[in-house]
C-alpha cells in the first residue's frame, strides 16, 4: 500500500456512499414517478450505461493526458451534476429528466473507473493486495453505515429534493478529498484487440461477465420497497443494518485472501452469492428481507472484494507488450455492453416470467462464477 491510498480510501467511501444512494433510492424515484413503471427504473442505468459505452474509448486519451486525480475529480463533479436533475423530477418530466440524468451519469462512469483501476493497482502490492483492498471497502462500509436510515427520513419527510442535497454534500466531500491523492499519467494508443487477446484478459472477462449477470440489486430495490409498502423510512432501515451486519467483514477477508487462492476464494463467494438470490427468490415479508439481505451483505462483500483482488492481480500481469491502460479499457468497453445486454435480458425475462425470472437467472450466474 503506497502513500496517498488512505486518503483516496476516505475519498472512495463518501463517493460509494453517494453513488450507492443514487443507484437504490433514486432508482425507487424513477420507479415511483413514472407510475410504477419498473422499465423506466431499470431503463435510466442501462441508457447511463449505453452513453459510458460511447465515451469510454473517445474519453481514454483525455485521461492519460490530464492525468488520474484530475479525471476522478471531473467525474464528481459530473455525478454532482447529475443530482441536479433529479430536484425537479416529477410525474410529469421523468422521461426528460431520465435523458439528461442518464446522459451526465454516462459521462461521470466513463470518466471514472478507467482512472480508478489504474490509480488503485499502482497503489498497491499484489502480495498484499487483498489487505489493502479489504482496509478500502471496509471504510467505505464505515462511514456509510447510517447514511440509508438518513437517506430514508430525508426522502420519506423532502422527496427527491432533500435525497440530491444529501448525495451533493458527499460527492463535494469525496471531491475535497481528492487533493491529496497522487495524480498518475499515462499514454493510451487506442489498442484493444491485442488486450482482448490477452490470456489474463479472457480468464478476468469470463468470471466479470458471470458478476455482472448477477448483478441484479436494481430489481431487488424495486421488490422490498414494495414488501415495504412504499416506505422510504423502512427502506433506509433495513439497509442500514444490513450494513451494520456486514461493516467490519471486508478487513477479515482481504487478510484472509492475501494467504489463500483467490479463485478458490472467488469460487466461494459465488457460491455464497447464490445462495444469497436463491434466499430472495422465497422471501416475501420484511422478516425475511432483514434475513436474506443480512447474509447476502456478507455474500456480496465478499464476492466483491474477491471479484476485485482476483481482477487486479490479473489486469496487473507482467511479462506482455499490452499497457496496462489498453487492457483497462478494453475490459471497461467489454462489460458495458455486457451489463447493456443483461438489463434488456432482465427487463424481457421480467414482462414475460415476473420477478423471481430475474432472480433465477443471478442464480445460474454464479452457478458459472463456481463451475468455471
Amino acid at each position: 500500500m503506497k502513500k496517498g491510498f488512505l486518503t483516496y480510501s476516505l475519498s472512495s467511501a463518501f463517493f460509494d456512499m453517494a453513488a450507492n444512494l443514487m443507484r437504490s433510492f433514486g432508482l425507487v424515484f424513477f420507479y415511483i414517478k413514472s407510475g410504477d413503471n419498473i422499465y423506466v427504473a431499470i431503463g435510466a442505468y442501462a441508457l447511463s450505461t449505453c452513453f459510458s459505452l460511447v465515451f469510454l474509448y473517445s474519453f481514454a486519451k483525455f485521461i492519460g493526458k490530464i492525468g488520474t486525480m484530475n479525471a476522478l475529480l471531473i467525474s464528481r463533479i459530473t455525478f454532482l451534476l447529475a443530482t441536479i436533475p433529479v430536484l425537479v423530477l416529477n410525474e410529469s418530466n421523468y422521461l426528460q429528466v431520465l435523458l439528461i440524468w442518464s446522459f451526465l451519469y454516462g459521462i461521470a462512469k466513463a470518466m471514472y473507473f478507467i482512472p480508478q483501476h489504474y490509480m488503485i493497482i499502482n497503489m498497491t502490492d499484489k502480495l498484499k493486495r487483498g489487505n489493502s483492498i479489504g482496509m478500502l471497502m471496509a471504510i467505505s462500509a464505515l462511514i456509510g453505515i447510517f447514511s440509508p436510515f438518513v437517506a430514508g427520513f430525508i426522502s420519506s419527510n423532502y422527496g427527491n429534493v432533500g435525497y440530491a442535497i444529501m448525495i451533493a454534500i458527499a460527492f463535494i466531500m469525496s471531491a475535497i478529498l481528492m487533493q491529496e491523492i497522487p495524480n498518475m499519467k499515462f499514454s493510451y494508443t487506442g489498442e484493444i484487440k491485442d488486450s482482448l487477446n490477452l490470456k489474463n484478459i479472457k480468464r478476468e472477462l469470463r468470471y466479470s461477465i458471470f458478476i455482472q449477470l448477477q448483478s441484479q440489486d436494481g430489481f431487488w430495490q424495486v421488490n422490498i420497497f414494495k414488501i415495504f409498502q412504499n416506505s422510504f423510512i423502512e427502506l433506509g432501515v433495513i439497509t442500514t443494518l444490513v450494513n451494520l451486519i456486514g461493516a467490519m467483514f471486508n478487513m477479515i477477508l482481504g487478510k484472509w485472501l492475501d494467504k489463500h487462492d483467490r479463485l478458490q476464494a472467488l469460487r466461494i463467494t459465488g457460491f455464497m452469492q447464490g445462495s444469497g438470490w436463491l434466499m430472495r427468490l422465497l422471501v416475501n415479508t420484511p422478516l425475511g428481507v432483514l434475513v436474506s439481505d443480512s447474509y447476502m451483505q456478507l455474500s456480496t462483500r465478499a464476492l466483491s472484494e474477491s471479484a476485485t483482488v482476483f481482477t487486479y492481480d490479473l489486469l496487473s500481469v507482467r511479462g506482455n507488450e499490452v499497457l496496462l491502460d489498453e487492457k483497462i479499457v478494453a475490459r471497461e468497453i467489454v462489460l458495458n455492453f455486457t451489463w447493456i445486454m443483461v438489463a434488456i435480458l432482465s427487463l424481457v425475462l421480467f414482462y414475460f416470467f415476473g420477478m423471481g425470472s430475474v432472480f433465477i437467472l443471478a442464480i445460474v450466474a454464479n452457478l458459472g462464477i463456481v463451475i468455471f
